[in-house]
């Protein structure tokens, strides 16, 4: 989870695959070790503005697939890639729609802003 003066990033997934079109907590693709979510971050065009904490493990189960994921919350400086919108919680309640895959991660985006990372 990218975390950017009060705000959360989020983009738009791809017109084709699964859940098309949607938005998402921005990700990389298998399980990334501290190292690699900031090599990962650095191909955003962000840097980290704070120490990178872990959030642990989640998973979501689709009817036909199941995704494992590793998260991460990383203070981050920078623009960003064009791909990328940072929200407001308030915005991300209103305005998006992140599909419940995410839920395990976006449940704790107001805390995480607040720096409260033991949730």
């Amino acid at each position: 989870m990218l975390l950017r003066e009060g705000r959360v990033a989020i983009r738009r997934r791809p017109a084709r695959g699964l859940l098309r079109g949607l938005w998402e907590l921005p990700g990389a693709p298998g399980f990334l070790d501290e190292e690699g979510a900031l090599c990962w971050l650095a191909g955003q065009q962000l840097s980290p503005a704070g120490p990178a904490k872990p959030l642990g493990p989640a998973k979501h189960i689709f009817t036909h697939l199941e995704w494992q994921m590793q998260g991460w919350a990383i203070p981050v400086a920078g623009a960003g890639t064009s791909e990328l919108c940072f929200v407001t919680p308030a915005q991300l309640a209103e305005e998006y729609c992140l599909p419940s895959a995410f839920r395990a991660y976006a449940d704790r985006i107001p805390n995480l802003l607040r720096g409260v990372f033991d949730v």
